[in-house]
């Protein structure tokens, strides 16, 4: 615990350093709060066409502080009301949307903006606003946020399946470890060793600092490990799970980004289908149709029914390209969900070469036939 990587959290001018992986909740929250209190006014970035809504002021501002745990409610509310209203549109508009109704004065409605920008910014260890703040800035699409929620249902779902199978149908809220790790790595299966452990000792340790009331022992009391403390905290399991999901995403991106730039190294060059395709499974060990319709649909936004039939054709449609750079088909790409992605061994990096030369081959004889 000696060795603490220090993270800088820049608000306004002043920059603060905390060690915030190695505290709790409750103490990276305090070291953060008190880092945003040194200037109470802030300069507005102005109010062209080019700043988010919630941002647009010209001139100064008061500098609202807001606490994690009213920032924490804020993002719930925000999700809460998009989703009633079936609102469609990007949430950075939703944002200013909704604080207009909510406040309605423009200089308050521009403070608090800047409030959240910064509060998000310093929470960024928490999930939830890692997530909203990368949602927010177009980081990854509203989609990602629905997925991880989607995850999050069938995992608890799963432990309920369990307990009823463990306690003859009934449901005591908790499983033995025996039963409880095996389960773990069954579910989280997917993911390398690695992740695997740091999620197993995540429950440990929740137990150990009896996070939410959880007693220390061989019972893990499932429905407390994403329960929330009235400061929006979550425990160690719940970090760690919401932490992966979004690490497993970088991973995709940076897996799929070089496959692709084995092949064109010039990210201008348009993406032909054949590549794609060779790239997405590449990326992801365990890709079904299913998943890669969905890849291929969203990067070259076309409809299912052509990718299905391109596929049909493969040998015909693999050179066929639509127009979508490598730098576009790489931001649609992973704006969206990501499947969950395998770990690739040097097998699967030296056959990726092998694949990245020979659709390079293809190329090449498709452009002389071309030219001839």
């Amino acid at each position: 615990d000696e060795d603490i990587e220090k993270i800088e959290n820049e608000i306004g001018n002043e920059v603060d350093k905390w060690k915030p992986e190695y505290l709790k909740p409750k103490d990276r929250m305090k070291n953060a709060e008190k880092a945003a209190k040194n200037d109470k006014f802030l300069t507005a970035i102005g109010s062209g066409n080019d700043v988010p809504k919630y941002l647009r002021f010209q001139g100064k501002l008061r500098r609202r502080v807001v606490g994690k745990r009213e920032l924490e409610n804020l993002i719930k509310d925000v999700w809460k009301h998009k989703r009633r209203e079936n609102n469609k549109g990007h949430l950075s508009e939703y944002l200013h949307t909704y604080m207009q109704k909510k406040f309605g004065v423009k200089t308050v409605v521009a403070e608090w903006g800047y409030a959240i920008e910064e509060g998000l910014k310093r929470y960024m260890y928490d999930a939830d606003c890692e997530l909203f703040y990368k949602v927010l800035h177009s980081e990854v699409s509203e989609s990602v946020y629905d997925d991880q929620i989607k995850q999050i249902d069938e995992f608890m779902a799963a432990c309920k399946k369990l307990d009823e199978q463990l306690h003859g149908g009934k449901v005591e809220k908790q499983v033995i470890k025996p039963h409880f790790m095996p389960f773990l790595e069954s579910f989280f299966g997917y993911k390398d060793r690695q992740s695997v452990e740091e999620i197993i000792a995540a429950v440990e340790k929740d137990q150990r600092e009896e996070w939410m009331g959880m007693k220390y022992g061989e019972e893990v009391e499932y429905t407390k490990l994403f329960a929330e403390d009235r400061d929006g905290n979550q425990g160690y399991f719940a970090e760690a799970v919401r932490d992966q999901f979004l690490s497993e995403r970088e991973v995709f991106i940076q897996r799929i980004t070089e496959t692709l730039m084995e092949v064109y190294p010039d990210r201008t060059s348009d993406v032909q289908f054949g590549v794609a395709v060779e790239a997405m499974k590449l990326s992801e060990g365990d890709l079904d149709e299913e998943q890669l319709v969905d890849y291929l649909v969203r990067g070259f936004n076309v409809s299912e029914t052509e990718v299905h039939e391109l596929l049909l054709d493969f040998e015909h449609a693999k050179t066929q390209a639509f127009g979508v750079s490598v730098t576009q088909f790489l931001r649609r790409v992973t704006s969206g969900v990501i499947h969950r992605p395998k770990k690739k061994g040097k097998k699967e990096k030296k056959k990726l070469r092998g694949i990245a030369a020979s659709i390079t081959k293809i190329l090449s004889l498709s452009a002389l036939t071309t030219q001839k």
